[in-house]
């Protein structure tokens, strides 16, 4: 480990610790001031208050840390070059693009701490946050709800559901058989009440009608077997963000929705993003480097490190929204906004930055 590796990676953490620091308290502060009015209403305590802004810390730390290691990193080779460090370096045979090397290598530890907090810390503690606002902010408790209006296809089944307790009973049960070309109904299926067991259905009090014999049959009970359960159906009924599933979990559903036939294109663009916005340390590197490398004054490379930040945000949201209505690809959508930025960062710094210092020592020279 060389001298100038250890110089570089002690700077960037003590500079990235402050400006974390700060960024979680810009963030907090501004989640209080949205949320003040709800606590007021619901006469939360100031413990909860506490308590749910503790859970929500690793939430923002994920959130935010791409961009507050991208302010950190230019403002630390911003210092650099104001001592005239950066000069003295490539003086001494040492290039720019090592330097933007060691960065990328710091970048890619962040960026696993990034995910650590994000799937496992961050994930875990966001179920809390959540449950705290629903529970003591809203008064819904996750164990009373009842689902209503409930649809989904199961192979070549669709499946109506009236009602879903917490118990994973049920009432008004009504499911529709197609052929294997999806366009004659072959089997119609009533039932007056129902349970869920695993992926078991056990329905009560059952009429099971085939239009095309126009025959109907009643029975006291029939089980059927779908792959939805009704877990799943919770999952998706309750509106619950993939952002509040780990990456691990996130994968699990998407198997489990995909065998059912469901639709699970958002969920792909989740799990794909989960992924990409830690890979957006390595692009933040890049880009901090990139930044410095053209224009080393604190503020203009600060005000450009703000104007990226919006455009990467900017890019993300619409790659992100493509993918879940399945305009795009989900991993493109996913991913569309780091290949974009790298693309232009590296073709900046590793090709047009070379080309042209080696013109300006051949100006020099002359």
């Amino acid at each position: 480990m060389s001298l100038l590796f250890r110089y570089l990676i002690k700077n960037n953490t003590k500079i990235l610790l402050l400006t974390l620091t700060i960024g979680i308290g810009v963030y907090i502060l501004t989640d209080l001031f949205e949320r003040l009015d709800n606590f007021i209403e619901a006469h939360t305590s100031t413990k909860i208050i506490l308590t749910y802004f503790i859970y929500k810390t690793p939430f923002a730390i994920a959130q935010i840390l791409p961009f507050i290691f991208l302010i950190s990193t230019v403002i630390q080779l911003c210092i650099m070059a104001k001592k005239k460090e950066l000069i003295a370096l490539q003086a001494g045979g040492i290039s720019f693009t090592r330097i933007a090397s060691i960065i990328i290598i710091a970048s890619l530890f962040w960026g696993t701490i990034q995910f650590i907090f994000s799937e496992y810390i961050g994930t875990a503690c966001g179920r809390k946050s959540l449950q705290i606002w629903q529970e003591y902010v809203h008064n819904q408790h996750k164990s009373k709800t009842i689902l209503k209006d409930i649809w989904f296809t199961d192979k070549n089944w669709i499946v109506s559901i009236n009602t879903l307790k917490p118990d994973d009973t049920g009432s008004g049960f009504s499911a529709y058989l197609l052929d294997k070309n999806g366009l004659t109904i072959e089997k119609i299926i009533w039932a007056l009440s129902f349970s869920i067991h695993n992926n078991e259905w056990i329905l009560k009090k059952v009429a099971v009608s085939e239009p095309a014999l126009y025959s109907q049959e009643m029975l006291q009970e029939l089980t059927l077997t779908f792959n939805q359960s009704s877990e799943t159906l919770k999952f998706i009924q309750n509106n619950n963000a993939p952002q509040q599933l780990s990456f691990w979990e996130l994968r699990e559903t998407i198997h489990k929705l995909e065998r059912s036939g469901s639709n699970v294109e958002l969920l792909k663009t989740s799990w794909h993003t989960k992924l990409s916005y830690s890979f957006s340390l390595v692009v933040m590197a890049l880009l901090a480097t990139t930044i410095v490398a053209w224009k080393n004054n604190i503020y203009i490379a600060i005000a450009f490190s703000l104007l990226y930040t919006f455009i990467y945000n900017a890019l993300n949201t619409i790659g992100i929204s493509l993918g879940n209505k399945g305009i795009i690809s989900p991993i493109i959508g996913a991913w569309i906004a780091n290949l974009v930025i790298m693309s232009v960062t590296i073709w900046k710094l590793f090709f047009i930055t070379p080309i042209k210092n080696f013109l300006l020592k051949i100006h020099s020279a002359n």
